[in-house]
């Protein structure tokens, strides 16, 4: 399997657990440190309690939201050197009777340390503010 759609791989992982809206599940995902940016605030996650607090409260306002899943489109990876790449992509979060509850672009910087892929930076943006990388991209 190319490195490139190892990288896809771990992120469509995270992508896929946090539908299970458990923290613990989580923090795996991340390097410590790592941070979050949404046009609301930025997070930055020193510690694996941090990363848990992080996600418990987005879950929770998720879960007052009646949160079902969410459907990723447009995923890219570009490789940027043997151990940096960066994911590119959107995403809709619908509620549980099929009705959108928000839509946004995504931008993830990932780090490979000790043969693992982790996620160290997010940002998530304007829906239709879309930065593209080139390289692999996701069929569909």
């Amino acid at each position: 399997m190319s490195e490139t759609k190892i990288i896809l791989s771990v992120f469509t992982s995270y992508a896929k657990e946090f539908e299970q809206m458990d923290p613990d599940l989580l923090v795996k995902y991340f390097h410590q440190p790592a941070a979050l940016v949404t046009q609301e605030k930025t997070e930055f996650m020193n510690k694996e309690e941090d990363i848990k607090e992080t996600f418990d409260e987005l879950f929770r306002y998720l879960k007052s939201n009646n949160f079902s899943h969410s459907s990723l489109s447009s995923l890219s990876v570009k490789q940027v050197s043997s151990s940096q790449a960066i994911i590119t992509g959107r995403a809709i979060r619908f509620k549980k009777d099929g009705d959108e509850l928000e839509r946004f672009g995504l931008n993830y910087t990932m780090q490979k340390k000790e043969n693992d892929w982790k996620i160290i930076f997010g940002l998530l943006h304007e829906y239709y503010q879309f930065i593209l990388c080139e390289g692999f991209v996701l069929p569909g």
